[in-house]
């Protein structure tokens, strides 16, 4: 009886095993790598990484050891990580040119790119990616032998877009080919095309079409979408050094009537950024003015103003206004960021009950939404040798 019990207890401990395990990613060169998958008749995952990259690190941490991504991912590919930083990770990263992390790739036996996506995405997200890389219909191989071999109708050529915006591969010349098909470029749906594939920069004929067309774009897809395209745009075309005349001219012109607050919010970036030069007392000034007449729908911009001034300045006036805006973002969600930054204005302050108070608070939102406490505790400690 014993022993078939301790035979139970194995197995159930060879089972969990296996589920925590995750994906199987492969050890050994390259070369016995595209040998085995030859042999097995496989398509080559590869997940390239960096190490210090953060979307990586959670996929491998919360994606890559998933039960149903594993079971998928194990039995259809032959799994790889591979670091572009390190070995042969230097040369690959320049064959198939690799340029963001991560990047997520199959291959087949030959080397030949079947199918490619950028970014992290959630264990559904990334089982679908495998499934449709082992999908003639949607995997960016096929689909791009049969854009070289003539197939142009407008289905297809939406389909496409689509693989290739995932991939951030080059895609304006099917984006063209795809409108020349279309009379009119206001419809629901090819409002949408536009918007989706139109890029930032205000040169291009797609945005212009959208921004000459601004009013029917918002009642489709709405103000904000569209208004947050625009300054995207406007703040991507602009050189870094762009003086605040430049910027303030660039935001009348595309806002005539609603351009202070929006062009308010990205000097106050620039000059975060330190692309705009300004002194501590200048950038008080105008962040105050700003977070005192309009009220945030977010918690992040005046937290990160409120930061700001924290890594920027001594200056009492300066920090007490600061730790307004800071409470003005915890009232609007209040968290681990925003709590850590009150606690840290205070206590340059000079105020060590509401540093700790802050601190206690940021340290417990911080374990119950799994985020890093230490640098939080070591202010705990700096108080606690204070008093």
């Amino acid at each position: 009886m014993k022993q078939v019990l301790f035979l139970f207890i194995a197995l159930l401990s060879s089972s969990i095993s296996n589920a925590q395990s995750g994906i199987v990613f492969e050890k050994g060169d390259l070369a016995s790598i595209f040998a085995k998958a030859k042999a097995e008749e496989k398509l080559i995952f590869i997940d390239a990484y960096t190490t210090w990259c953060g979307p990586c690190k959670w996929m491998s941490k919360n994606v890559f050891t998933d039960e149903s991504a594993a079971v998928y991912y194990n039995e259809h590919f032959i799994n790889v990580k591979l670091d572009m930083e390190k070995g042969e990770g230097i040369d690959f990263g320049e064959k198939y040119e690799v340029n963001a992390y991560p990047t997520l790739l199959f291959l087949n036996a030959e080397g030949e790119l079947v199918h490619i996506a950028l970014g992290s995405r959630s264990v559904e997200q990334f089982v679908q990616l495998g499934q449709n890389a082992l999908n003639p219909e949607t995997q960016y191989l096929t689909q791009k032998q049969k854009y070289e071999a003539g197939e142009c109708g407008a289905e297809f050529l939406i389909k496409y877009t689509e693989i290739l915006a995932e991939a951030a591969l080059e895609k304006q010349e099917v984006v063209n080919q795809y409108l020349r098909t279309q009379d009119d470029w206001n419809t629901a749906e090819n409002m949408e095309y536009i918007f989706t594939h139109s890029g930032a920069d205000v040169s291009n004929h797609l945005f212009k079409h959208m921004h000459e067309n601004a009013d029917l774009f918002r009642t489709q897809l709405g103000a904000d979408k569209i208004d947050s395209k625009i300054e995207w745009a406007i703040n991507s075309s602009l050189p870094d050094d762009a003086s605040p005349k430049d910027l303030r001219e660039a935001y009348k012109n595309y806002f005539p009537e609603t351009w202070e607050d929006k062009y308010t919010v990205s000097l106050l970036d620039r000059m975060m950024s330190g692309s705009i030069d300004v002194s501590n007392a200048e950038f008080t000034r105008l962040a105050n003015d700003y977070f005192s007449t309009t009220p945030q729908e977010s918690w992040s911009f005046a937290n990160s103003a409120a930061w700001y001034i924290f890594e920027n300045s001594v200056v009492d006036d300066e920090v007490e206004k600061a730790i307004g805006w800071a409470l003005q973002s915890i009232s609007i969600e209040s968290n681990a960021y925003n709590n850590d930054t009150a606690a840290w204005l205070y206590y340059k302050n000079d105020d060590l009950y509401n540093a700790t108070a802050f601190a206690k608070r940021a340290i417990d939102l911080g374990i119950e939404n799994g985020d890093d406490t230490s640098e939080t505790e070591k202010l705990i400690e700096k108080i606690k040798a204070e008093k």
